[in-house]
Parts: C-alpha cells; structure tokens; sequence
C-alpha cells in the first residue's frame, strides 16, 4: 500500500531479516503498512534468503533478489528498476538503515507534506535527511516535546560533513549535531551529506547524474553519491522535525550474522580519496589542507570543483548558522 504517495521505502538487507520482525516493525511509531516498503537483497546467504522471502511476504515487501546487487548503491538503482518496469511513478526513494525506526506516528504524512509544500527540491534537490535521535526511549519523549529547540536538537544527529568550517572540531567532529539554536528554528537546512540512517534520494536527478561504483558497498556509500550529486550543482538538505531513532542498544538478543568485510571496508576510503582528493573523516587533520590543495593545484586538474557546492561549502562556518549557508550557496 502507499496511498497515494510520491516515495517509497527501500531497505536494503544482507543477511538481516531477524531486523524487521523483531526492530523495525516492532518499534516504528509510524505505520509501515502505510507506505510502499522495497527491499533488494545484497548477496546474502541461502538460509537467509529463504527467511527473506517469509518475512517479506508477512508484511507485504516488494522483495528483489537478485546475485547481481551487492551493495547498498546498486539497492538505489534496483529499486528505481523495479518501479520503472512496474510503472509505479514516484518521484523520491527514502533508504531506511535496519535500526533506524521512524519515531512520529505521521512520518510518513510529514514527508509527503515536504515534498509537496517544496516543488523546488525536484529540480534543485539530490537528497534530503531525517534528524536521528540516539536513544529510543529519549526520542519517544522528547519528540514531544512542545519547545521545537529542545524537540529538534537534543542528542540529534541530522547530517554529515567535512568541508564547512568548524565542523571537524567539538562538539561536532564531522556532524552536524548539537548545533548552534538558530539552525533548529528553521524547517530544513544545506547540510553536505544527509544523514544515511534515514534518507530521501531524488529518481529523476539520481537516473541523470549519479554513476554507481560497487567499490562503496557500506562505508561511505551515500557519501560518494552526496558528493557526485555536488559536483553537478545539486544540494541536499537536512529536515530538523522529520524525527527517527537509532538505537543500538535495541538489537541485543536479535541473532544477526555479521560481515565485517561488508561494513568496514578500508576500499571505500581509498576510492573516495581517488574521485575527490581528500581523506573523509574528521580524524583527518589535514582535510581542509587537502581540499584547498585540491581546489588550487598546479599540477592536477581542478575543473571539477568550479562552480561546485563543495566549494561553496568549504566558504562557510558552520557556527554562522543555516541562512548564511542559503544565500551563499542558492
């Protein structure tokens, strides 16, 4: 079912069926039977796959399996495949990480109202984030809460990032998180990549401009496709009230098979390193150092970064609040 929706729901699982009975339909606030749920299999077991099957015909999930996905990347585009060849005609595909459960009984209600209160972010807009609360139990009270600073900034993380001034120090350290009240007085901000626990990706620019590489299997996956949406022009935003938890604490006792090959793989920063001349990470101490190399070379070519958002970015200071971000970079 999707009502009448401009997005769907995708997840995408490798050998974590267990996750949807006992977390994500367990503890989501909002009704996924509301919304058209995808999930596109990435190269799980033969045990696991079978359970899949089972799990997603309960509870009604367009399931695609397929040898030929193997990472989070290739789910976005198989996803997008599935409903071309179905001729199901939306406009956005929101990826939900497995222990990321949407905390507001009118989520999805709150995406459809953005999406549709905002036409600008069809032509303008690569992709947009939720603000992920880290505790459960927190969020189901705090997301309450009637004084929007308190509701919107405590303990949230709404995005990523490197670039913006500021943010590779406290209290930040590469996120945006805990930020300066201003921020968490507007409706949505520019952020340099969404938060990957809950994030909208926009079809149409996705299909257009966005080149898969299987290299960013898990680390780094949304990242690279933030950045190649960047170096078009394309920005993304982080919606303050649209709220979800994450919560590691609530997977305990569920038997879950790890790949740590799958999660951590060192490949993915070397590749990023390679497409865009700097080491992600706020552990970099170098990182601003880098980009500014890079935007000022004399022996590399440079082009790619004219008239980019990155460069935009890299001008601001995270701590001069969201409106500065708008009339620099729109």
């Amino acid at each position: 079912m999707n009502m009448g929706r401009n997005f769907c729901v995708l997840f995408a699982t490798k050998n974590h069926y267990s996750m949807f009975e006992n977390y994500i339909y367990k503890y989501s606030i909002a009704d996924f039977n509301e919304v058209m749920v995808i999930n596109v299999d990435i190269d799980s077991t033969e045990e696991e796959n079978a359970i899949g099957k089972n799990i997603c015909e309960k509870f009604g999930i367009h399931n695609i399996n397929s040898e030929k996905f193997i990472s989070n990347q290739s789910s976005l585009f198989a996803a997008d495949e599935y409903l071309t060849k179905n001729k199901i005609d939306l406009d956005w595909i929101l990826f939900f990480q497995h222990d990321v459960v949407p905390i507001q009984e009118n989520f999805w209600d709150k995406v459809d109202k953005f999406i549709i209160d905002h036409p600008f972010i069809k032509n303008q807009v690569g992709m947009f984030g939720a603000n992920s609360y880290q505790n459960y139990n927190q969020a189901l009270i705090t997301s309450k809460d009637e004084n929007i600073i308190n509701r919107r900034k405590n303990n949230t993380k709404s995005a990523r990032g490197n670039l913006v001034k500021g943010i590779l120090n406290k209290p930040y350290k590469g996120w945006y998180t805990n930020l300066p009240d201003n921020y968490y007085k507007e409706e949505y901000f520019i952020v340099e990549s969404p938060n990957w626990q809950c994030v909208a990706f926009n079809r149409k620019l996705l299909k257009k401009h966005i080149l898969q590489d299987e290299i960013f299997r898990q680390d780094l996956w949304p990242d690279d496709i933030a950045h190649q949406f960047m170096l078009k022009g394309y920005y993304h935003l982080a919606l303050t009230d649209l709220l979800v938890s994450h919560d590691h604490t609530l997977k305990e006792g569920i038997n879950l098979k790890i790949d740590l090959g799958f999660l951590r793989n060192k490949n993915s920063h070397i590749r990023f390193k390679e497409k865009y001349g700097w080491h992600w990470g706020y552990r970099n101490k170098l990182l601003r150092f880098q980009f500014y190399l890079k935007l000022n070379s004399w022996f590399e070519d440079t082009s790619i970064y004219n008239d980019s958002i990155q460069k935009k970015l890299f001008n601001i200071n995270i701590n001069n609040g969201p409106i500065a971000s708008f009339k620099y970079i729109i």
